[in-house]
């Protein structure tokens, strides 16, 4: 396989991202304010939020198609769960919001659904149109992912190492506590 320098790009991290120019072959590499690896949009500031801002409006408009499309309501919730949510959810241990405002952002997906099913209106709050329906907030399945995701480090389920993301001595601390 060869080398296709027309498909690379170049960005810079650090406190001056100026970037330097770079040339492979004689063709000059251009500069990118962002990335996308394995479907995950990152900026030069490693910030998370184009990642975010983009799944939230795809699930926008697949949400909106759904709603166009289907006249049962009783079934949005399943097309919701199977559509919808895994765009939002899809590798959100690496981009999981840690900001108000991205966890919120994340979450008006969610709260938008709920909106749209007749009988859930009538419940006043959005915890309560949760239980209504038998979901868990976005916020508390990806707390969930990640809870999940240290259980498989820790039991050596993944190539990761634990050791390489936690202090070893917080670590003897879990272990001595922990009751898994």
């Amino acid at each position: 396989m060869n080398f296709n320098a027309k498909k690379c790009q170049c960005m810079s991290f650090g406190r001056s991202n100026s970037p330097k120019e770079y040339h492979i072959d004689g063709i000059r590499i251009p500069a990118s304010p962002f990335f996308t690896d394995l479907g995950v949009r990152v900026n030069t500031s490693l910030n998370f939020q184009p990642h975010i801002d983009a799944c939230v409006s795809k699930s926008f408009a697949k949400l909106g198609v759904i709603n166009k499309v289907f006249k049962n309501k009783n079934s949005l919730t399943r097309l919701y769960k199977a559509f919808v949510r895994p765009l939002t959810e899809y590798s959100c241990v690496v981009w999981n919001p840690h900001t108000r405002k991205g966890i919120n952002k994340a979450e008006s997906v969610q709260k938008r659904m709920c909106r749209m099913l007749p009988n859930v209106r009538l419940f006043p709050h959005y915890r309560d149109q949760l239980a209504f329906l038998g979901l868990m907030s976005m916020e508390a399945r990806r707390l969930r992912y990640q809870l999940i995701t240290i259980y498989k480090m820790y039991k050596g389920m993944t190539s990761l190492k634990l050791e390489d993301f936690f202090d070893r001595n917080n670590l003897k601390k879990l272990e001595a506590t922990a009751v898994l």
